[in-house]
Parts: structure tokens; sequence; C-alpha cells
């Protein structure tokens, strides 16, 4: 973890105590983040997230609750599944889809409260 250690020196500096975020920051796995980043950054995914944060939905439900086609909310829960976000259920003919945890919503509120910090700080 030789690279781990450059990355503290080049952030904090010599002697630089690490502050919470710091530690949280550099533990973060940075492909990780860009996979995360790079499945949100669709806008109708994000809907779909937060569409099932308030709970499990078939397909039908999120096409009504979303004016989309059919084929268009699967093609995006298909990305969502295939990166670890979504779980399908099976039962019969029906599928149901459900976040795989709750920590997805949260990483998505921190950053949209840090895009509207960088918003709010540019009109200064």
């Amino acid at each position: 973890m030789q690279g781990g250690a450059v990355v503290v020196t080049m952030v904090c500096g010599i002697g630089h105590e690490l502050t919470k975020m710091e530690r949280t920051v550099m533990s973060v796995n940075p492909q990780i983040v860009h996979r995360f980043a790079h499945v949100v950054k669709e806008p109708m995914r994000v809907r779909i997230i937060l569409a099932l944060a308030e709970g499990t939905k078939t397909v039908n439900e999120l096409v009504a609750g979303m004016g989309l086609k059919q084929p268009t909310i699967s093609n995006h829960l298909r990305v969502l599944t295939d990166n670890n976000m979504v779980k399908r259920r099976r039962a019969g003919r029906q599928a149901y889809y459900s976040l795989t945890t709750k920590k997805i919503v949260r990483a998505l509120d921190a950053v949209m409260r840090a895009d509207v910090a960088m918003l709010a700080s540019r009109g200064k």
C-alpha cells in the first residue's frame, strides 16, 4: 500500500493530522467512485434509484410513475442491476426491483448536497 502513503503525503503534507473526511476519502477505492459516478450520471437512473428508495417496485410501476416506455426503464434497470445498485426478485412472471442498500441513496444525497454547495460558492 505504498501508493496510499504517497497520496497521504501529497494531500495532507508531512505532519498534518488527517481529518475524518480525509481518512474516509483516502479509504475509498477510486474505481468504485468512478463506477458510481458513471452509473448515476444519467438522470433517469437517479430517478429510478429515488423511486426504489420508497420501496420495491415492478417495471410497470416504474413506467407508470415516470412516463417512459418499458424498454427504456428496463435498460436502465439492467445497468443498475449489473452495477449491484439494484437487485431483482422474480415471482412467477413478475420481476420486483429494489435497492441493494440504502447507502446508495445516502451517496446520492451527499453528491447532490456537494453540488448545491459548489453552485452556491460560485455565486459569491
